[in-house]
């Protein structure tokens, strides 16, 4: 099933200032179908943006961020979708927008599948050219 379609599949988001944090807060979200995400990709014409009154702006980047925020976690206050704005500013607003749109990234699980270690007799199978064989 296409990743957009399943509810249950979703991936996380810490922005850089709780990194550190443990257990760091975390947002959650849902991935984005190309429609969804084309929708906003408007925000990253700086040209487009920088005409718009702030407060259009930053409306616009909330929108864009509650299509896909599916929940939160460890952050000292209940999951509330209207209420994104009052725990975020401004910067992490963009910053989310950011993350949560570079949902294309190979995931972690993805990843180490790929990275595996090598096998432990790594000793060549053949000689290198210009040596005898024992």
């Amino acid at each position: 099933m296409p990743l957009p379609l399943s509810c249950s599949e979703t991936f996380d988001v810490v922005l850089k200032s709780d990194a550190a944090k443990t257990p760091a807060p975390t947002f959650v979200f849902r991935y984005l179908s190309l429609r969804e995400w084309r929708e906003a990709a408007w925000l990253y014409d700086d040209e487009r943006t920088e005409k718009m009154k702030a407060v259009d702006l930053v409306d616009s980047i909330l929108k864009a961020l509650r299509v896909n925020l599916a929940g939160w976690r460890d952050m000292g206050v209940p999951f509330d979708l209207d209420g994104l704005d009052a725990v975020i500013t401004i910067g992490e607003a963009w910053q989310l927008l950011g993350l949560s749109r570079r949902q294309h990234e190979v995931s972690a699980p993805e990843k180490n599948a790929f990275t595996s270690p090598l096998p432990t007799n790594t000793a060549p199978s053949a000689a290198a050219v210009g040596q005898d064989v024992a």
